[in-house]
């Protein structure tokens, strides 16, 4: 199969996957639902290291990789983290969705846009399933209402990033490693693309990036809820009608009886 027709039925499942959570989320407990897309995280990236592993014939540590292995790293997680730490980072899962549907489509890694008529290889695939994966839980996690659509927790989700890269930056600046692409001492890029030639320019454009995608995964959110709470509240009126007309008709039955 071609990377294009990949690509393509990934997008059907993924916007069909959309859909469904929207109308179909408060029928799932919330527990069973984060369960879900934590088992398919850890299915989906561990098929991808064992994968790179019969490859390359060796290991590579990918978690620092960039922000999307980071974050499918660190999902399991979330039953071990602390409280305050889970609000921020869950925030920052919920906010990415868009950015991460976007990574799922276009692929610097592998090249998508200059590669249409490849033959998709499984290792792409896993790439682009993880991606969709995370980005449907971040809509699941706004759709169910374990994340507010609030200033406070989009600042939330500024914070865990920003806290996470200037963390990234530190190791890079202290062990001459390339996490994020951010080495200071040469070879620094966004996604393997060198925009700038100066260090500290390329590390500003890297923050407001972050800034510009985690809130324009907020802003489409915000589209998703509406859709979500209007299909809520009218379900829930028909079956508050449901239940009141369920209720006269057994009083009735007790009166005859």
């Amino acid at each position: 199969m071609s990377m294009m027709a990949m690509t393509a039925a990934l997008i059907t499942i993924y916007f069909t996957s959309v859909a469904l959570i929207i109308f179909y989320f408060y029928k799932i407990d919330s527990k069973y639902g984060n369960l879900f897309f934590v088992i398919a995280n850890i299915v989906f990236f561990l098929g991808f290291y064992i994968n790179d592993y019969y490859t390359s014939s060796s290991f590579s540590f990918m978690t620092f990789d960039n922000i999307s292995p980071f974050t499918f790293t660190t999902i399991p997680l979330i039953y071990i983290m602390h409280d305050r730490i889970k609000k921020y980072y869950l925030s920052m899962v919920a906010f990415l969705s868009l950015g991460m549907s976007c990574a799922m489509i276009i692929s610097p890694q592998y090249s998508y846009l200059f590669s249409f008529n490849n033959v998709a290889s499984f290792a792409y695939t896993l790439d682009a399933m993880c991606h969709l994966n995370c980005s449907l839980f971040g809509i699941y996690l706004i759709a169910s209402g374990q994340v507010k659509l609030t200033f406070k927790n989009i600042r939330n989700s500024v914070i865990f990033m920003y806290g996470v890269i200037t963390f990234v930056v530190f190791l890079n600046i202290l062990f001459h490693t390339n996490y994020f692409g951010m080495c200071p001492y040469g070879g620094y890029s966004i996604y393997m693309f060198n925009l700038f030639e100066e260090y500290w320019a390329t590390l500003l454009a890297y923050y407001i990036g972050v800034f510009v995608v985690l809130l324009s995964g907020f802003e489409i959110n915000y589209v998703m809820q509406k859709l979500s709470g209007s299909k809520l509240a009218f379900d829930l009126e028909k079956d508050n009608k449901n239940k009141l007309v369920k209720d006269k008709t057994i009083e009735k039955e007790e009166e005859i009886a």
